[in-house]
């Protein structure tokens, strides 16, 4: 395998090999944990930003996210306001936590 690289000087990321190697994750899914840390700190994600980024639709970017969720590489919070939904805040890691959205230890 021939592998050709650029150089790196300004306009990439520094990321754990880590959750690439993560079996449980789908393609689709470490693909979207590598664009999401890629992204300065203090990012808001929203869900038609992310579709518009790329081919996948709201269905396939809406399952990745929640692959994430299920195995703990994003915690989403609902946010309300008066009872009203406003949408959702995510944290986003590295490595997964220790417990996932359902409070079972991650696998």
């Amino acid at each position: 395998m021939a592998t050709f690289r650029i150089n790196k000087n300004s306009n990439y990321s520094i990321i754990s090999n880590n959750f690439l190697n993560d079996e449980r994750l789908s393609w689709k899914a470490k693909g979207i944990l590598t664009w999401l840390l890629s992204r300065p700190e203090g990012w808001k994600i929203f869900l038609k930003d992310l579709q518009i980024r790329s081919t996948d639709g709201r269905d396939s970017t809406s399952s990745g996210i929640d692959e994430l969720v299920e195995i703990g590489y994003i915690e989403r919070t609902l946010i309300r306001e008066k009872g009203i939904y406003k949408g959702y805040d995510y944290n986003v890691y590295e490595s997964p936590r220790q417990e996932n959205r359902s409070g079972k230890p991650a696998a």
